[in-house]
């Protein structure tokens, strides 16, 4: 199987597909973009 073959480099370019993902998902987080409830906007950090 080719993903055997892989090894440290299949690992090291799944890193690099994951983590700017998280790193963007992690800062709308913290942004507030994902709390859609409607109280949420007045108390908004900005």
């Amino acid at each position: 199987m080719v993903y055997r073959e892989l090894k440290m480099f299949g690992f090291i370019e799944m890193l690099v597909f994951v983590v700017p993902i998280l790193a963007g998902f992690f800062y709308i987080w913290k942004k507030g973009a994902l709390d859609w409830s409607p109280d949420s906007t007045l108390n908004r950090k900005r």
